[in-house]
């Protein structure tokens, strides 16, 4: 997967626009946050196609909507056909992943390799600078922790089995990493955390250490070989540690609650994996709806093509 990437926001709209994509996806929720409006603020409304979900407590079903058509309650199942209906075979494909949450992109982007576009992209732009409120997760409305729909792998715990290791990507909500950990009772001895590192934002490491108070420190100078670090906007570096960590266990839990980028290289990883494998990985998430601006300004700006997933390259050649 390769990247590109502007600290111009006017170098990347002018490139943006030079290249031709045709179609971009985006998330129609109405939050106040510059980067949010960014993209679809410059392309033609006619190839704007907003996405939802249809319900807050519903993580699997979607409001589809263009400059002429509404979608009020689309299944994940169905996605792929109402998006045939507007994009063609040979178009081009932006998808806009700023406020979109993890949940959304992975129904999304197989849908959208079914149509068997020219080209494909993930699009991401980093904010100048976080807010987040003093209560912890009280901006968020949130779900059971649960494996999505259509991707749940049935792991076992018992001895025959081995032993299953924990993936937790450490965001910036407090506590919310913490919430997987304990909800599922799982030993400290068995978990790896990750950090991105360079983060996006100025001091972004020490946000996400604050967030992961105070069962971090103890954890780290326990176990420092279970901290990993990559870099938070390269999502073949996230596929890489998943690929690592999964080589040394029969089973394996992911939370995705880092980065988007990073989210990116999760999928990417389990995308990968062939069907007997992927049986043994669980993604685990919480289904945030944001309702809330979160963040202030347009930082860096993000281009992720997506060719190998379209093409089916997985390998590291």
């Amino acid at each position: 997967m390769s990247v590109r990437s502007w600290i111009n926001a006017e170098e990347a709209k002018a490139t943006l626009i030079a290249e031709g994509w045709k179609w971009l996806l985006h998330s129609s929720r109405e939050i106040d946050e510059p980067r949010a409006r960014w993209a679809s603020g410059f392309w033609a409304p006619e190839y704007l196609i907003g996405v939802d979900r249809a319900d807050p407590r519903s993580s699997h079903r979607f409001h589809l909507q263009t400059a002429t058509r509404y979608s009020q309650d689309t299944p994940w199942t169905e996605l792929d056909h109402w998006l045939a209906h507007e994009v063609r075979p040979g178009d081009s494909v932006l998808l806009d992943i700023c406020l979109l949450g993890f949940n959304s992109v992975l129904y999304l982007l197989p849908a959208l390799l079914k149509l068997k576009l020219k080209r494909l992209a993930c699009f991401y732009v980093a904010p100048t600078s976080y807010a987040f409120p003093k209560d912890p997760l009280a901006d968020l409305l949130l779900q059971s922790i649960e494996q999505p729909k259509a991707y749940v792998a049935s792991l076992s715990y018992d001895k025959e089995k081995g032993r299953a290791r924990h993936l937790v990507f450490l965001g910036f909500d407090h506590a919310r990493a913490w919430k997987f950990i304990d909800a599922r009772g799982w030993k400290l001895q068995d978990v790896h955390t990750v950090l991105g590192d360079p983060a996006f934002v100025q001091d972004g490491e020490a946000r996400a250490r604050s967030a992961a108070e105070p069962w971090l420190p103890e954890f780290e100078s326990a176990r420092p070989e279970h901290l990993h670090r990559v870099q938070a906007d390269d999502p073949y570096a996230t596929k890489k540690l998943c690929q690592d960590i999964f080589s040394q266990t029969e089973w394996l839990d992911i939370v995705p609650i880092g980065p988007k980028p990073m989210a990116l290289g999760v999928l990417w990883f389990y995308f990968g994996l062939n069907e007997e494998d992927r049986a043994r990985v669980r993604l685990l998430y919480d289904f945030p709806t944001q309702q809330n601006p979160r963040s202030q300004g347009i930082g860096r700006l993000y281009v992720y093509d997506c060719e190998e997933m379209m093409m089916g390259r997985v390998s590291d050649d």
